[in-house]
């Protein structure tokens, strides 16, 4: 089943899988459109630890992987395809995270 995420900004983000919409990882989209997650509790993790959030690939809305040749998609291994880091800034904000507003079925 899909759901559809709609930032704070009224921006809307098909989410593609179900198992990822009811994960409790999403917190938001990027500029460019990808599902952004925060799988390592970037809100609360000391300045030194260098904070991030993670947006998911535009292909397959998973993470991207080191291999031989570069980065490629975790799903498809597409070449062209990789996620996005947003970093905390020392104010707290994530710069190009627009938030999640609401995230239902579609």
């Amino acid at each position: 089943m899909t759901h559809i995420l709609t930032t704070k900004s009224g921006r809307k983000v098909t989410v593609d899988s179900d198992e990822l919409a009811q994960s409790g990882r999403i917190v938001g989209a990027d500029p460019e459109g990808r599902i952004v997650v925060n799988d390592f509790d970037a809100f609360n993790a000391p300045a030194e630890h260098h904070p991030f959030l993670f947006g998911l690939t535009l292909c397959c809305q998973a993470s991207d992987k080191g291999v031989e040749n570069g980065i490629v998609c975790r799903g498809c291994y597409a070449y062209d395809e990789t996620g996005s880091y947003l970093y905390r800034e020392a104010d707290g904000s994530f710069p190009g995270l627009d938030p999640i507003d609401t995230l239902e079925p579609a």
